[in-house]
């Protein structure tokens, strides 16, 4: 601002013929007391057109500012009466609009004085609009560039975000508008030379969809998408070869479009797609700032980019569940299969793994043993009234086209259940069971694709499994590869059963032979022996009663020893009945079971602190042990006496077993007797020890010592 000191006039003649006065750069004016003009120069006479909206040519000197029709909006009287009061100041860029024009000026007042009185006011006036205006346009641009930054900024922020490509493409269209006002927008993304629509907004709406494909057989998408800048078509309904292209490309008019502007979006040297902006007006792309419309493109392609990368990842990481979970199920169905679990609990093992590894509901039919009757096992999603409808349907017919490829080993694809229906009831004549028509419309009801695979067991047909979808599921080759593995596991696990149920047959068949045996050798042989002296007894007594009181005993004896062995057979039915017993009332048994199978006397000895409370493996050891031991000496040992020491300690249980036998040669000891390893491996798996000491001619002396 130029700012001018107040003039100290010493007459007013001085300051009238100062002939420079006229030609002033700024405006000057001066007024007196009673506001009447003393004189002024062109330049204020101007600011008085433009601003106080008066007449220059009606402007003279004398006349009263207070006389004029000045501009109401901007009133200058009160501010040279400041002036004449003695103020000097002033007033930067006013802003006064007169006829609609608006103009900016800057303002000075000062008082003119002479002989220290103030004569006179003096306004000088500066045009500043051009200034004004200027600084005006250059801050809109600082703006309008700063705008764009900051869209820039946030798009960039948007594309790194964690929000999915279809929110992120759409803010990016949002922030886009910011920078070009277009009326559509559309992304396409490239796969296999189609254009596929990912995102679309304004009036293009109306005539693409997400999803949409298009073929890049034509010249301006095949130009644009190896187009490193900005093409764009001024007017579509023009002559260019552009327009023409245009229109080719555009087979149907886009309604209300002009202007075309297509920005090719890479990423690394890959093309990725493109992004196509549409405007109304002819040539309005014209205008527009390529570099920030590029600059956001870069951005879209990278957010494309970044979905397909983190789509890529996802898939990896999907498959890789994917075959984790496959990995695992067959782990637990293969260690359900070692197991001895029934076969209806081991088929519901495969149907629950099934659902984790393919994401199929499953249900299994197979053949049960020895019948024509069909048993179905389904896994907990399956609907009940499917479910139910297959288990009323129990028998096998070998009419049927489904059971015929089966049982010929062949697997069957039902792409489309709602298909299969369609066509069972577009049938004039249906001669199927009604129940199959039921199920075959339960399966249409609640899945709409699926794989049934035939479960053979040593090549003969024994039932199917069925992978049910509810969507429409492509059966590529591991797919079917998978299937098979679990129909192989399925067999594997119908024929262990029967293995099994066999295998418990003849365990069941092998039981009762050797309590057959082990009551004719003992029980049967005892009770027989007392028979023959019972019978003998009545004379012998008449002849020798000390003979026969004798032979009395002999009864009693082999009457307690039958009774023990029948107590020991019985246990041996009941393996529960040696865990729940008191260790030394099975030793009894022993002990009296052995006496009255062999004549020989047993002193058995026990101190037993009751306050110990033994396992049931510490009994079963300890019970085990001493039969066997007791079974030697009977066979071999040739004792006449044998003791027998039971001691259960706070700190230890010990258990020897001694005879005055025939002994043996620990280091000869036959191959073939496995009743020494018996007992040692017994002791072992309860962390025992167990010493055999033995000598020819010194008999024999087992030792366990169980520590606690």
């Amino acid at each position: 601002m130029i700012l001018y000191d107040m003039y100290v006039f010493s007459s007013l003649s001085n300051l009238l013929i100062n002939q420079q006065f006229e030609n002033l750069p700024v405006g000057v004016v001066v007024v007196n007391g009673d506001f009447r003009i003393l004189n002024s120069n062109p330049a204020w006479l101007e600011f008085a057109r433009l601003a106080l909206a008066l007449d220059p040519q009606a402007i003279q000197r004398g006349m009263s500012l207070m006389d004029l029709s000045l501009n109401p909006v901007f009133d200058v009287i009160p501010l040279i009466t400041r002036a004449l009061k003695g103020e000097a100041f002033d007033k930067g860029q006013v802003r006064i609009k007169s006829g609609g024009v608006v103009t900016y000026w800057d303002l000075t007042f000062s008082p003119l004085i002479e002989n220290g009185v103030i004569v006179a006011a003096q306004m000088v006036v500066i045009d500043r609009t051009e200034q004004v205006i200027g600084r005006m346009v250059l801050e809109n641009e600082v703006e309008q560039q700063s705008k764009d930054l900051i869209t820039l900024l946030q798009v960039a922020k948007t594309v790194g975000s964690s929000l999915s490509l279809e929110e992120v493409l759409r803010r990016i269209l949002s922030e886009m508008s910011r920078v070009v006002a277009y009326d559509g927008c559309a992304i396409y993304t490239l796969a296999e030379n189609q254009l596929v629509v990912r995102a679309v907004t304004g009036v293009l709406q109306g005539t693409l969809t997400l999803g949409e494909t298009f073929p890049v057989d034509n010249e301006l998408d095949q130009r644009l998408l190896c187009c490193d800048s900005a093409i764009t078509i001024g007017d579509v309904e023009g002559d260019e070869e552009s327009a023409r292209l245009f229109r080719t490309r555009w087979r149907n008019p886009l309604p209300g479009v002009r202007a075309w502007m297509g920005i090719n979006l890479s990423n690394q040297e890959r093309t990725i797609g493109e992004m196509v902006l549409v405007h109304s007006q002819p040539g309005y792309f014209d205008q527009v700032k390529e570099d920030y419309v590029l600059a956001i493109a870069n951005q879209a392609a990278i957010a494309l980019e970044n979905a397909r990368l983190f789509q890529a990842e996802t898939e990896r990481l999907f498959e890789s569940e994917r075959r984790r979970r496959v990995a695992e199920g067959l782990q637990d169905i293969l260690k359900a299969l070692n197991s001895n679990m029934p076969l209806n609990e081991l088929l519901h093992v495969i149907v629950d793994q099934v659902e984790l590894m393919m994401g199929a509901d499953l249900t299994i039919r197979y053949k049960i043993e020895n019948s024509n009757q069909i048993a179905t096992v389904s896994c907990s999603d399956f609907p009940i009234e499917l479910a139910d409808r297959l288990s009323e349907y129990k028998t096998f017919n070998m009419a049927n086209t489904l059971n015929k490829k089966l049982v010929n080993g062949e697997y069957v694809i039902h792409s489309d259940y709602p298909a299969i229906w369609k066509e069972v009831l577009e049938k004039e004549v249906n001669d199927e069971d009604p129940l199959v028509i039921e199920i075959t419309r339960l399966f249409a009801k609640y899945y709409y694709s699926g794989l049934v695979f035939p479960v053979l067991v040593r090549g003969e047909y024994f039932g199917s499994l069925r992978f049910c979808y509810k969507t429409e599921k492509i059966f590529d080759d591991e797919t079917i590869q998978l299937a098979a593995l679990i129909a192989e596991q399925t067999a594997l696990a119908i024929e262990n059963a029967n293995l099994r149920a066999d295998l418990q047959t003849t365990a069941v068949s092998a039981e009762r032979n050797r309590l057959a045996r082990e009551l004719h050798d003992s029980v049967t042989q005892t009770l027989f022996s007392a028979s023959l002296i019972a019978e003998v007894l009545p004379r012998i007594w008449q002849v020798n009663p000390q003979e026969g009181a004798r032979r009395l005993n002999e009864i009693r004896q082999l009457s307690r020893g039958a009774l023990a062995e029948m107590r020991t057979l019985l246990m041996e039915l009941r393996p529960n009945a040696i865990f729940e017993a008191e260790p030394s009332e099975l030793l009894c048994h022993l002990v009296d079971a052995f006496s009255g199978r062999t004549g020989v006397q047993v002193t058995f000895e026990k101190d037993i602190d009751p306050a110990v409370v033994m396992s049931g493996d510490q009994k079963l050891v300890i019970y085990r042990i001493t039969q066997e031991a007791l079974n030697n000496i009977s066979k071999h040992a040739n004792a006449q006496q044998v003791f027998l020491h039971f001691r259960v300690k706070t700190e230890k249980i010990v258990l020897i077993i001694q005879d005055d036998g025939r002994g043996f040669d620990l280091a000869n000891t036959p191959t073939d007797h496995f009743g020494l390893s018996f007992m040692k491996e017994r002791a072992e798996m309860i962390g025992a020890s167990c010493t055999i000491t033995s000598q020819v001619g010194e008999g024999t002396l087992v030792q366990v010592i169980i520590k606690l």
